[in-house]
């Protein structure tokens, strides 16, 4: 019996540390889609010559009346 707890206890540590990673991957992940789509955003205000050339169109996720 006293075999079967200490195996159990190792499988709950293990599995609570994979869970923390896969937390913390997925904050990270959530973290950089952020700052790119606000990235993203803010390009049509940039005063850069490259970017007079691109539309609001095309960097939007559609159309602006389409929602």
């Amino acid at each position: 019996m006293n075999y079967k707890l200490w195996i159990t206890k190792g499988a709950r540590f293990n599995a609570a540390i994979r869970c923390e990673e896969k937390d913390h991957a997925a904050t990270w992940t959530n973290a950089l889609l952020s700052c790119y789509l606000i990235i993203i955003g803010l390009i049509p205000f940039v005063p850069h010559p490259a970017f007079k050339a691109i539309s609001p169109d095309i960097i939007g996720f559609g159309r602006r009346g389409h929602l």
